[in-house]
């Protein structure tokens, strides 16, 4: 019965992602908006295809020094890869954050990732959560998503008019500054790219200077699907479904894919910026690949 009533609060659009802290760890949640409650987030989704293999749960706040790795670099628990001038670097405010400063070169570009660890189609559903704010939207370029590799300082990017996806396999949302400024859905299979999307029910989308969270959730529903949330609100494009599938993008998702949350991909338009992250968080079960 519990599975059934959180499915009706659910679609009755009373539900909202959230996390709690639990043991001194965020725990992916959903919180009924009208009395407070939380509820765990597998309860209602995708039913899994095979007994989960293990769970990875991330969250980062860059409050810790950055640390070397070989290959790229690393922060705290993210991953990054530069490019050009661009640095990436601790920001002292309250209760951490990190910055991707653009210096005006073109080819200023950054990547900030998470653990290259989640499977939807075999382990149900991967979400993750980012909050970010960019200093001059009109010159950025800014994804939040979910890709198939850790190295890429670029995943997609919309530069021109024509979509560029570095990734294999990605999907997410994308801004471009000189474009119109709107938050787009965007992805890529197997070096073929999905059709992108603009949100058409957002109150507003990315402003200058000011924090925006993003949440996106996927599984391995109708041939693999991904849903967007921008500052508590789902995003709907002409792109998305309606009833169970209601702001989800659909036939997304390849298998067997292992994805690593994107938190956050800025790229210059030869105008310096910079884009701050202060919450890196995700969770999903590994699946079957880590066998």
């Amino acid at each position: 019965m519990f599975k059934e009533t959180t499915k009706d609060i659910f679609e009755r659009g009373l539900l909202r992602p959230a996390y709690k802290m639990v043991n001194g760890r965020p725990v992916a949640m959903w919180e009924d908006t009208k009395s407070g409650k939380h509820f765990p987030q597998f309860v209602y989704g995708a039913a899994r295809n095979d007994l989960i293999k293990g769970v990875s749960e991330f969250y980062e706040d860059f409050l810790g020094p950055a640390n070397a790795a070989s290959g790229s670099e690393a922060y705290g628990k993210v991953t990054y890869s530069i490019a050009g001038s661009t640095t990436f670097a601790q920001l002292s405010i309250n209760g951490g954050a990190a910055r991707a400063a653009c210096a005006g070169d073109e080819g200023d570009a950054v990547g900030v990732f998470g653990p290259l660890a989640y499977e939807p189609d075999e382990a149900g559903r991967i979400v993750m959560q980012s909050r970010i704010r960019i200093s001059d939207v009109s010159v950025s370029s800014v994804f939040v998503g979910f890709t198939d590799a850790d190295s890429d300082t670029v995943v997609i990017e919309d530069e021109d008019g024509t979509l560029n996806t570095v990734a294999t396999d990605a999907f997410g949302v994308l801004l471009e500054g000189e474009q119109d400024g709107t938050w787009q859905t965007v992805g890529v299979q197997n070096n073929t790219d999905n059709a992108q999307a603009a949100g058409t029910n957002l109150v507003s989308d990315l402003a200058d200077a000011t924090w925006t969270t993003i949440f996106i959730e996927a599984d391995a529903s109708n041939s693999g699907r991904y849903r967007v949330w921008v500052d508590g609100k789902i995003m709907t494009t002409a792109n998305t479904g309606s009833g169970n599938n209601y702001g989800y993008t659909t036939s997304a998702l390849r298998s067997s894919i292992v994805f690593t949350p994107c938190f956050l991909s800025v790229d210059d338009r030869n105008t310096a910026y910079n884009g701050d992250i202060c919450e890196a968080f995700a969770t999903g079960g590994v699946g079957t690949s880590f066998d």
